[in-house]
């Protein structure tokens, strides 16, 4: 092994502190968290790989981790309450939406079923089984909600489609199969329905966007696999504010982009690492109707917080 010299040992040093800092560290952002959370599966703001984030109609928070857990926070981070899912002996849940009188809706990916919560955590109801056929489950991983209660869900493992519900279960419609066509999926990891009426899908392994009218009729796609900005590296969840500007993240570059709703690029943020200007494999999305973005920083078990003003742009 080759001797270091001063310089090169500082480089190393710093290297390594980088390298090794611990996840979920808090990140500042002009003064104020930009980030929040810790590793652990039990105490308040804690997080085993968050997944998933949902803002309800008052502004708070709602996060979905690997434990099962729904911790419920404040805008700012502070810890409200939570919310447990019946059980997750076989499989953790994927998707989180919250409805226009604060309900919370999961995607119970590995029961096959939706789980509605009241805000005081009790279970509402539920719906659905095991099963490929129209108004059946195959591994559900997305659930949006529209204005109107009805339900959208997105399904992956071989049979990816989409599905339209009633607010109380009935099916509606369903489209799509597993595919690399127009209208086709593969891991439709995120839904979002847009100002414009439209629902978009981060159709994660074709490494695009997907958007189709509410009856499932396609309108367009963009996207294609890369790492430089206007492109994706597994595309794992979709939000999209007041102005109709679609955010994603992406599970294999670790950032966050931009897009009006035709798919111009207009900004990104982030890279891979464990300080306050990165992500790790982040999960989860959702913005407010003014554009700030709350990610479920997914290795970083924390939730990291995205102003406009943080954004590179062109």
């Amino acid at each position: 092994m080759k001797k270091l010299g001063g310089l090169s040992l500082v480089l190393v040093c710093a290297l390594g502190v980088i390298l090794c800092a611990k996840p979920g560290s808090p990140a500042k952002n002009n003064g104020s968290p930009r980030s929040w959370g810790k590793p652990g599966r039990e105490e308040p703001s804690t997080f085993d790989k968050p997944r998933c984030v949902a803002l309800a109609p008052d502004g708070t928070l709602y996060v979905l981790d690997l434990t099962g857990r729904i911790q419920h926070f404040t805008p700012a981070g502070k810890y409200l309450d939570e919310l447990h899912m019946p059980d997750v002996s076989v499989g953790r849940p994927q998707g989180i939406d919250i409805d226009a009188e604060g309900f919370v809706w999961v995607a119970d990916t590995h029961y096959n079923q939706v789980v509605k919560f009241a805000p005081d955590g009790k279970i509402v109801f539920t719906f659905g089984k095991e099963g490929t056929q129209p108004g059946e489950f195959f591994w559900p991983c997305a659930i949006v909600i529209d204005q109107d209660g009805t339900v959208f869900t997105a399904e992956y493992g071989g049979h990816d489609r989409i599905q339209k519900w009633s607010g109380e279960g009935k099916l509606l419609a369903n489209w799509g199969k597993f595919g690399v066509e127009k209208g086709s999926f593969m891991r439709p990891a995120g839904l979002a329905l847009g100002a414009d009426g439209l629902l978009y899908v981060a159709d994660a392994a074709n490494h695009r966007v997907q958007v189709f009218t509410r009856e499932g009729k396609f309108v367009r796609a963009w996207g294609k696999r890369g790492d430089k900005p206007g492109e994706f590296n597994y595309p794992y969840d979709v939000s999209i504010d007041a102005s109709n500007r679609v955010f994603l993240v992406e599970y294999g570059a670790s950032r966050l982009q931009v897009f009006s709703p035709t798919g111009d690029l207009l900004g990104w943020w982030g890279k891979l690492g464990r300080d306050g200007e990165s992500l790790s494999h982040p999960w989860g999305v959702d913005v407010t109707p003014a554009g700030k973005a709350y990610v479920a920083d997914t290795y970083n078990f924390r939730v990291t917080v995205i102003d406009e003003k943080d954004w590179v742009r062109k």
